[in-house]
């Protein structure tokens, strides 16, 4: 009786302590919207102040967000503020920067929960033949995805399957991904 309790409790705990990566919110600066653009596809809320907008303004504003900044010095002191602070290279290249971020959280990819790459809107899944899109899209894909906040449409597509695939390649690359037992 006492085994089935402990174990009861254990998978009670599992869940919440996997799933803290997950609950990360970003702020991105804009010198690195494209790292933004791909935290938002794999799920994770990802705003970008106005360009312009002091440093000031943005420590103010980010309170429990994670600040993803090209700026050594504005990244030294938003730490300096006890908040977290990633500096990300802006020379480098698209798979480098995404490599940093991930590596450095251990991200992990929430494609049901992703994001308008444009606006940071949730997405609403849609019937494609009750949503105003191409016939051929309409015919290759049931569904589409609708931003909630800006209107875009997104599907399934090539472009989509490209990013999924450079994520899926980092994480892989980073150890982050088990190899499948035969």
């Amino acid at each position: 009786m006492a085994k089935r309790k402990r174990k009861a409790k254990r998978r009670l705990l599992a869940p919440s302590t996997r799933n803290i990566p997950n609950m990360l919110k970003f702020v991105v600066d804009e010198m690195l919207l494209d790292v933004a653009k791909y935290l938002r596809i794999i799920g994770y809320d990802t705003i970008c102040p106005v360009p312009g907008t002091q440093d000031r303004f943005i420590l103010e504003d980010i309170k429990k967000r994670v600040l993803i900044t090209a700026d050594k010095e504005f990244c030294r002191l938003t730490r300096k503020k006890g908040r977290r602070c990633i500096y990300v290279d802006v020379q480098s290249s698209l798979n480098k920067k995404l490599s940093h971020v991930i590596g450095k959280l251990h991200l992990v990819p929430r494609y049901k929960h992703s994001r308008c790459p444009k606006c940071n809107g949730t997405l609403r899944r849609e019937k494609s033949e009750n949503v105003d899109v191409d016939e051929g899209i309409r015919r290759r894909h049931r569904y589409v995805y609708v931003c909630e906040v800006c209107g875009h449409i997104y599907w399934k597509g090539s472009q989509w399957q490209r990013m999924i695939a450079r994520i899926w390649r980092i994480r892989k690359k980073l150890g982050l991904i088990k190899p499948r037992r035969k």
